[in-house]
């Protein structure tokens, strides 16, 4: 009997655990001045609860921080997140689509605007096989809004109008969204939305979709606008597969790119699978990489497509406002990235920190953060993890004055943005001496930024080895072809440097461009990127 109970209790407690749980927002009253709030997987799940006896036309919710949805696979036996409203039925022309099953008929499809503020929610979970209506939200209609949002590590599973946002759009719009993950059904599946009446805008996708009519963003377009927008997904399909849209039906398709395989049973393009009407216009697709390597409309390699771009690419594209060049190939691997993804990239810390030890002093030098798309506007110097400057420090040097000699201190420091605090730098160890030469001590091997980046004639390349080994320090294109082997040695412990003049090994020189630079060492194995400018 006390072996039955225990039981009980258990399957209790791991109940309670693993339930969803509807908590009303702590603040917002739902209109346009005063939204609701949502700040946890509780709030979300309270809309999903909501949306089911409440209109939400007119309604207003902000996401206020990073959700951690990852408890959902646990969910509903297993079936995880449901999907905020319902499937929204609307008459289809004859002869297009079977209707939808009565069960899948409702009125409460989403009609409100929801306001990521540059937020995301990882780890939605939905397994729903037999589902119409699959995704964050079932459908959103009737001039809906989904804005600033992020959705990452997402596993979704259903049968027909399936997407990582919203399982369909009527009339609605979606935009500044991501999606990172995994999207799957049998009938419209697509990496934003399986079906679309309305606009998405300025949005990306990465991971794999997968589906009867699939496509990186849309599974099936109708009257819509779709554009500024990119996917890096892998498409699959069974009927029509494209790297943007399974099939577009009219409607605006226009500056996009694509970059994922595509492939189908049926019918596969690299941009569209399908077409009714019209076609896409200042769209390109990646030739190497999507599987169609024979031109085309929009067809471009991967040299025209990363910085620095072909002429006879992204003809009329907007790189003052919407899109940005990725220079550094930091951000994008070298393709253009949309304007608001500049805030979501981290803050890029200093660079190559050493530190040198005197009598009762160390000093600390740096170099400027090499990839950041923001100004700088200040460092923080970190003793033994605690901030030692009184005032913003402005410079690239620090001297600490408030040392013992024969004590070891660890040391890094960090960038200062408008926006926020960057990670730390590495961190490196002096131990104050009256002798007057000075040690540097990073506590790992490492690989640090050349300087100058950008540079022109030459750079200077450093690295620190924690202990003494083979080395191979080389030059590739951005193809990955080896240009140059600067070291192929044994070296000591310590730090070491190079200096590369844009030459090949023949001696020949090189075109300006991004070059990658590769330090193999025993275990370590880094690769870092550099421009040079004529």
């Amino acid at each position: 009997m006390w072996k039955f109970c225990i039981t009980i209790s258990l399957l209790f407690f791991i109940t309670a655990v693993f339930s969803q749980t509807a908590v009303p927002p702590a603040a917002g009253d739902g209109t346009e001045t005063n939204p609701y709030q949502i700040a946890s997987l509780d709030n979300l799940y309270w809309l999903s609860e909501f949306q089911k006896n409440y209109f939400t036309t007119n309604r207003y919710f902000i996401q206020t921080s990073d959700i951690d949805a990852s408890e959902t696979v646990d969910w509903f036996d297993g079936q995880g997140w449901e999907p905020i409203g319902e499937n929204y039925h609307y008459p289809w022309p004859d002869g297009w689509r079977e209707i939808i099953p009565e069960n899948e008929r409702d009125t409460f499809s989403f009609r409100g605007h929801y306001d990521g503020q540059g937020h995301k929610i990882d780890g939605l979970y939905i397994n729903r096989p037999d589902g119409w209506g699959i995704g964050l939200f079932a459908s959103i209609s009737y001039l809906a809004t989904v804005r600033n949002l992020g959705l990452t590590n997402i596993s979704v599973t259903g049968d027909d109008h399936v997407g990582g946002i919203a399982g369909q759009v009527h009339l609605a719009y979606i935009g500044n969204c991501f999606v990172e993950g995994n999207i799957s059904g049998n009938v419209d599946v697509g990496g934003i939305s399986g079906f679309i009446w309305g606009s998405i805008r300025f949005c990306y996708t990465k991971g794999f979709v997968s589906g009867g009519t699939a496509g990186g963003l849309v599974g099936y377009t109708h009257w819509s606008q779709l554009d500024n927008s990119y996917s890096h997904a892998e498409v699959t399909g069974t009927i029509y597969a494209g790297g943007i849209a399974g099939v577009a039906c009219f409607g605006y398709l226009d500056i996009c790119f694509t970059t994922g395989a595509v492939s189908s049973t049926g019918y596969a393009g690299p941009i569209v699978g399908a077409y009714y009407e019209g076609g896409p216009s200042y769209t390109y697709y990646n030739m190497e990489t999507t599987g169609f390597p024979y031109g085309g409309y929009g067809g471009r390699t991967t040299e025209e497509m990363t910085y620095p771009y072909a002429d006879n690419t992204y003809i009329y594209w907007n790189f003052e406002s919407i899109w940005v060049e990725d220079i550094y190939m930091f951000c994008n691997d070298g393709y253009p990235y949309l304007s608001w993804q500049t805030f979501r990239f981290e803050f890029m810390p200093p660079a190559s920190l050493s530190a040198a030890a005197g009598n009762e002093l160390v000093i600390l030098t740096w170099n400027e953060p090499p990839d950041s798309l923001r100004t700088v506007s200040g460092y923080n110097v970190y003793r033994d993890g605690d901030r030692i400057n009184e005032e913003t420090v402005n410079e690239t040097e620090y001297t600490d004055t408030d040392v013992i000699n024969s004590i070891t201190y660890s040391y890094y420091v960090t960038a200062l943005y408008d926006e926020g605090e960057s990670e730390r730098s590495n961190i490196v160890r002096a131990t104050p001496t009256v002798s007057t030469e000075p040690e540097i001590f990073p506590l790992r091997t490492e690989l640090f930024a050349n300087y100058p980046n950008p540079f022109n004639p030459e750079t200077k390349i450093e690295f620190y080895l924690e202990k003494g080994g083979e080395v191979k320090l080389e030059i590739f294109n951005i193809r990955g072809q080896r240009l140059a082997v600067l070291i192929d040695a044994e070296l000591e412990e310590g730090e070491h440097s190079h200096v590369w003049n844009p030459k090949t090994m023949a001696g020949k020189d090189l075109p300006s461009g991004v070059y990658l630079y590769r330090l193999q060492t025993g275990d370590y194995d880094r690769t870092r990127k550099m421009l040079y400018l004529k």
